[in-house]
């Protein structure tokens, strides 16, 4: 090894007193770092080991010395001190025992006259075994408190993008399941072997998105096996039907689809039982992104995500100039990747849309409101932080599934504002919804000059609406339900 502990006020020159008697001691080989296998080849190759540590310390430490177990595993004798740890480990016979360093004097010198006896050590090594402490110590504690006589359910989760599954994943691993990840490419599997074999482990299989994942599996289930897929919006899109086409729906348990008017969609386009196509909204955790000390002056928007086209951002540009021609203070944050930051943007048939973008940003560059005012922040695994900053998240979009922009946006205390996108008005308060940006202008401005007392009693109005709706306490017994529950 190497680690030297670092010098201290009683004595300032430890770590170079230490480096220099390990590198110019007559007695002392030293090694330095090595890796595990070569640190094995060179105690496999001595009669003695030493894990003596001062009596001070091992009186005080909670800590059972991996040095100890590595040195049963290749049954070299070794000195050590004595403690309730060490006992217990041992055994209150073991002969290498010292207390202080006058009898680990007295233990050295009868070793060098007398020789080391024989001592099989490997035995005790037994409960300290990977396959030891997985079977005996952390499976039951990652069993408590379930009912020890149920079976684990066997679940695989299948997807090409997993963002918006992975809290429920969680949550299916907190109920005792066993879970396994089937990542997908957009139309074909990642590995196919892998998930030939997966399809023979799993009781429940769900799919995150409807699209070559759940159309596969619906045509590969085996007996006694239930299938769940969570349908979004792309689904219903043009490019991806031939998925829902090929499915075989009569091995589909429920197709649970996140906004009523994208399901009363797939029942009009698709020929499938519409029974089988339920309503559960996404999910949040509103209580993680709530922000105790919201401060609602602030007079900065938020639009998360500006790519497709369908996003709109050219509102959201022609928002911010309305509000700037009374108040220049107003700015606006675009939160995520650009066109250009997506390979499948850059295709030629996206030819059109980049000069959409172009358009944009030259936009914002000769505007006499927007030079100053715009401020592009890139792509970042939590969002959390970027909506504390702001007072208002807008979702100026044509069509949304459901937008979390808002959902978690209002979770932070951010006042919103939705344009008339189809089943907007189902998924959030109507009087959230605005017609277009002169609605959109005005209600923001109303807003920023309610008193503070009156903006605050509206944050926690807002924060318990969309709780109330999209929380995780209300929507997981819902997909659990959904995937455990008989057909």
């Amino acid at each position: 090894g190497d680690k030297v502990h670092r010098s201290s006020p009683s004595h300032p020159t430890f770590r170079q007193d230490m480096d220099k008697m390990l590198r110019e001691s007559p007695v002392v080989t030293w090694h330095g770092a090595v890796d595990r296998d070569k640190a094995v080849e060179l105690l496999a190759g001595y009669d003695f080991g030493w894990c003596y540590r001062s009596g001070w310390f091992e009186k005080k430490t909670l800590e059972l010395s991996t040095k100890l177990l590595e040195h049963l595993a290749i049954n070299l004798p070794f000195v050590v001190s004595r403690n309730n740890i060490n006992e217990n480990l041992l055994g209150h016979e073991y002969p290498f025992f010292v207390d202080n360093e006058d009898e680990l004097d007295i233990l050295l010198e009868k070793l060098l006259n007398k020789g080391i006896d024989e001592i099989n050590l490997k035995g005790i090594l037994a409960p300290h075994l990977i396959s030891s402490v997985r079977t005996n110590i952390l499976k039951p504690l990652l069993m408590e408190g379930f009912d020890k006589h149920i079976r684990p359910h066997r679940v695989v989760i299948a997807g090409t993008d997993l963002k918006f599954v992975g809290q429920f994943e969680s949550h299916l691993k907190r109920i005792g399941c066993i879970v396994r990840r089937d990542l997908w490419e957009w139309g074909e599997p990642q590995f196919i072997q892998r998930t030939k074999a997966l399809v023979k482990w799993a009781e429940f299989i769900w799919c995150e998105w409807n699209l070559a994942n759940a159309a596969w599996y619906s045509n590969n289930l085996k007996e006694n096996q239930q299938l769940v897929s969570r349908l979004h919006l792309q689904e219903i899109g043009e490019r991806a039907r031939k998925f829902q086409h090929n499915m075989k729906m009569d091995n589909v348990k429920k197709i649970i689809v996140v906004a009523e008017h994208v399901r009363l969609e797939a029942i009009k386009l698709f020929d499938w039982d519409e029974e089988k196509l339920i309503f559960i909204p996404n999910f949040i955790e509103s209580e993680r992104m709530k922000n105790e000390h919201k401060n609602t002056s602030l007079k900065k928007i938020g639009i998360v995500g500006v790519v497709p086209e369908r996003k709109r951002l050219d509102l959201a540009l022609d928002l911010l100039e309305e509000l700037r021609k009374t108040d220049d203070e107003w700015s606006l944050v675009i939160k995520g990747k650009l066109p250009h930051d997506y390979p499948w943007m850059l295709a030629d048939s996206r030819r059109m849309e980049l000069k959409y973008y172009d358009k944009q940003y030259k936009r914002i560059k000769t505007s006499k409101y927007l030079g100053d005012a715009v401020e592009f922040e890139g792509y970042t695994l939590t969002i959390t932080e970027f909506f504390i900053k702001l007072g208002y998240v807008i979702s100026p979009s044509d069509f949304e599934s459901f937008h979390y922009t808002i959902a978690d946006g209002v979770s932070a205390g951010n006042f919103p504002v939705i344009w008339p996108w189809e089943g907007a008005d189902g998924l959030y308060p109507r009087e959230w919804v605005i017609k277009d940006v002169k609605s959109a202008a005005k209600a923001m401005l109303t807003h920023s000059h309610l008193p503070e007392k009156e903006r605050l009693e509206q944050v926690e109005e807002r924060f318990e609406e969309v709780r109330s709706r999209y929380d995780v306490e209300v929507v997981f017994p819902q997909l659990t339900d959904a995937l455990f529950s008989e057909r």
